[in-house]
């Protein structure tokens, strides 16, 4: 009978055998607790400015505040759009898939990864704050 390794052994292997080079998997250290709490506040609605003042520093928190930001800019426009006679259904199917983005984004920034809103993420990343 074969035994089995740990995950941990075969994803150590795994670095060892591909070594260096541009395919070598990069090791980010995982955010902090507060950084994760900082980039789930970043989804919700205009608390997504809080995140830019007071963590600055931390390129993970910025991440997710400027996807933040730019749901925000979304969803006001869209708010605007729901005043409008016969296309304002668009703009409420829009304002509710932002409020799916949030949640899911509120997910994402305390699970500790990396989420592109999509669609919107494109725009986030050209924002220079």
């Amino acid at each position: 009978m074969v035994e089995e390794k740990p995950i941990e052994e075969k994803i150590e292997e795994e670095k060892v055998a591909s070594g260096p080079g541009p395919t070598a998997r990069r090791e980010e250290a995982r955010p902090g607790i507060q950084d994760r709490f900082w980039a789930a506040i970043a989804y919700i609605w205009i608390l997504c400015l809080v995140p830019f003042i007071l963590k600055r520093g931390s390129r993970y928190v910025r991440y997710h505040a400027k996807q933040g930001v730019v749901l925000f800019i979304a969803e006001v426009i869209l708010s605007v759009i729901l005043i409008i006679p016969f296309i304002g259904i668009l703009g409420l199917i829009g304002w509710i898939l932002c409020i799916v983005f949030a949640i899911r984004g509120i997910f994402e920034g305390a699970k500790g990864s990396y989420w592109e809103v999509p669609c919107l993420g494109k725009y986030a990343q050209r924002l220079t704050i």
